[in-house]
């Protein structure tokens, strides 16, 4: 996938990139900032206001809807049970600690995954008592965005800024994406649509007169403090996996591989316990 480039068109959004840069530098992570007239050598694309970038040559992107389709073959291959369409409401606690559910399935051990908006399911014990799960709900962010068809001169890199990122991809240039918070709809309002493609062709001259492929909106799983939820609920044996935000396909591995450690070996790291569910008890949220 293409390169990042992110751009400061501001004083403000310099000093930021260059916190960034020192901060990708002192984990080892390839970061390179550029004066303007550097970022315009290697993106001829961009036309607007650039007071300076950083370049990430490992910041990459992929086609997430293809990923899952991968993931989704992979578990099969191993023969992970993948089971889909099956609406689950309510989850009774059964003898020995494990959960039956609506169909008849029992299992050890239940992962919350339910991305955005209020929690659907709701857990009781033997004797029909709900059991809390403690933990915030996930707060709905509503997002917006455009694609447009492929062009002559378009980007070639993914261009980030504060409020605004365009990214090529194979079938079309992707423009995104409008913050909501609090709002769970995903309709497409056509002037945000319309506002988003002026503050791109602002950066590139071009995308004014791109022709339109799509439009949509889709809603993020935010939380109170904007970091995941990962970790065992207030309910013995089940643990989450919430509120990535933005970053849901980025953040999967590492999510992955922090939920199977705890569920699986009762291993809580100090890096996991970050990001626990119950870190918002003693806040007034």
């Amino acid at each position: 996938g293409a390169q990042q480039v992110r751009l400061a068109e501001t004083i403000e959004a310099d000093a930021e990139i260059r916190e960034l840069a020192a901060a990708c530098q002192a984990r080892g992570i390839p970061a390179r900032l550029l004066t303007a007239s550097q970022v315009r050598a290697i993106e001829p694309a961009l036309s607007g206001q650039v007071l300076s970038a950083l370049f990430l040559p490992q910041d990459l992107q992929v086609e997430a809807p293809l990923v899952l389709q991968r993931l989704r073959a992979a578990l099969q291959r191993i023969g992970v049970g993948i089971r889909f369409g099956r609406p689950i409401e309510r989850v009774a606690q059964a003898a020995g600690g494990s959960f039956l559910f609506p169909d008849g399935d029992k299992f050890d051990r239940v992962l919350l995954t339910t991305g955005a908006g209020p929690l659907a399911v709701r857990f009781f014990d033997r004797f029909g008592d709900e059991l809390p799960a403690g933990m915030p709900p996930v707060v709905p962010v509503k997002g917006q965005m455009l694609a447009l068809a492929p062009f002559a001169g378009a980007p070639r890199h993914v261009i980030r800024m504060r409020d605004l990122y365009i990214a090529p991809k194979q079938r079309w240039i992707l423009v995104g994406a409008t913050v909501e918070r609090g709002r769970g709809d995903t309709t497409v309002d056509p002037e945000v649509i319309a506002a988003l493609r002026m503050r791109a062709a602002r950066c590139v001259e071009a995308i004014a007169d791109a022709a339109e492929v799509s439009s949509w909106a889709g809603v993020r799983p935010g939380t109170p403090d904007g970091a995941p939820m990962i970790g065992p609920t207030g309910i013995a044996g089940v643990h989450a996996a919430l509120g990535c935000y933005r970053n849901g396909i980025l953040l999967a591995p590492a999510v992955a591989e922090l939920v199977a450690s705890q569920m699986l070996d009762g291993n809580v790291s100090a890096e996991a316990r970050a990001f626990s569910p119950h870190r918002f008890e003693n806040d007034a949220v």
